[in-house]
C-alpha cells in the first residue's frame, strides 16, 4: 500500500476512533517512522542501554513533529507535570445550558435529513429509550417530547476556547491540539494551588460549578491525553509512566 493510501486509511481509523471516544494503537515499524500520521500522538519506545529502563520518547504530529521530552523530575520538583482534561459530553452540555429548561427531554443529532442520528441525549430523553444511533424518527416515537438540535461543531469550538481560556488563569501553556481535549502544563503552577491533590479539587470543583462533565489524569508529558481515555483522577510519575501506557497497550 502506498504511503498516501496507509495515511488515509490511518486517518479512516483515527476519524472514528476521535468521533466514537474510543482508544485505539495502531502499531507500525520503525522504517515508517518519517511517513506522515494523522495521530495526535505517537509513542516509540527506544531500546534500553545496559542496566538501564526503558524510556518512552513521545512526538506529537500536532506540536510539528517535535519531540515531548520525558526527563525524569528534579529534585524538589513534582512527579507530574501535564494535566489532560477530557470533555466527553461537552456538545450536549454546551448545548444544554442555552434551552430555558435543561431538564426537558434533548438530543443532538448528526447527519443529514432524512437520515439524521441521535448524536447525544441527556437523562431526560435517556430516561425513555433514546440512546446515540438511534434513527430520529424512533427517537421520537419513544419519546413524543423530544425537542431536538443539529449539532454545530462550531459551538463545540467556542466552548473549547471558553474552557482553554479558563485553564490559563492555571497555567500559562495550554494545548487544543488534542479533540475533546485540554491539555496544560501544571508543575509550574503547583507552588500557587498545589500540592496536587488540593489543584485537583480545585479545578474539579470548577468544571463542576460550571456543568461540564470531565475526567483527569496528570502525567509528565502530554502522553497524559491517551491515559485520559482509560482513566479519571490517575497521577502518574516518570517512573509510572511506561507501566501505564504498557497497559493500555494491553488491553487494546
Amino acid at each position: 500500500m502506498a504511503a498516501a493510501g496507509r495515511c488515509a486509511r490511518l486517518r479512516r481509523l483515527q476519524v472514528a476512533a476521535a468521533s466514537g471516544d474510543t482508544l485505539g494503537f495502531v502499531h507500525r515499524p520503525l522504517a515508517r517512522a518519517s511517513e506522515a500520521s494523522p495521530a495526535a500522538l505517537r509513542l516509540r519506545l527506544h531500546p534500553p542501554a545496559p542496566g538501564a529502563r526503558r524510556r518512552w520518547k513521545c512526538s506529537s504530529v500536532a506540536a510539528g513533529g517535535r519531540a515531548l521530552r520525558t526527563s525524569p523530575s528534579k529534585r524538589g520538583r513534582d512527579a507530574v507535570h501535564w494535566a489532560c482534561l477530557l470533555f466527553p459530553r461537552l456538545a450536549l452540555e454546551g448545548a444544554l445550558r442555552r434551552r430555558d429548561d435543561p431538564a426537558a427531554p434533548f438530543a443532538l443529532l448528526e447527519g443529514a435529513p432524512p437520515r439524521q442520528r441521535i448524536r447525544a441525549a441527556n437523562q431526560a430523553a435517556r430516561d425513555q429509550g433514546v440512546k446515540p444511533g438511534q434513527p430520529r424518527g424512533l427517537a421520537e416515537a419513544f419519546c413524543p417530547a423530544l425537542d431536538c438540535a443539529p449539532l454545530e461543531a462550531a459551538t463545540v469550538e467556542r466552548w473549547r476556547q471558553r474552557l482553554a481560556a479558563w485553564a490559563y488563569a492555571y497555567s500559562g501553556q495550554v494545548s487544543l491540539d488534542y479533540p475533546h481535549a485540554l491539555v496544560f502544563e501544571v508543575a509550574s503552577s503547583l507552588a500557587l494551588f498545589g500540592p496536587w491533590p488540593a489543584f485537583e479539587a480545585r479545578l474539579r470543583g470548577e468544571l463542576a460549578a460550571l456543568g461540564f462533565t470531565h475526567r483527569l489524569v496528570v502525567a509528565p508529558n502530554p502522553a497524559a491525553r491517551i491515559l485520559v481515555n482509560a482513566h479519571d483522577g490517575l497521577a502518574v510519575d516518570d517512573a509510572g509512566l511506561e507501566a501505564a501506557l504498557a497497559r493500555l497497550a494491553a488491553g487494546a
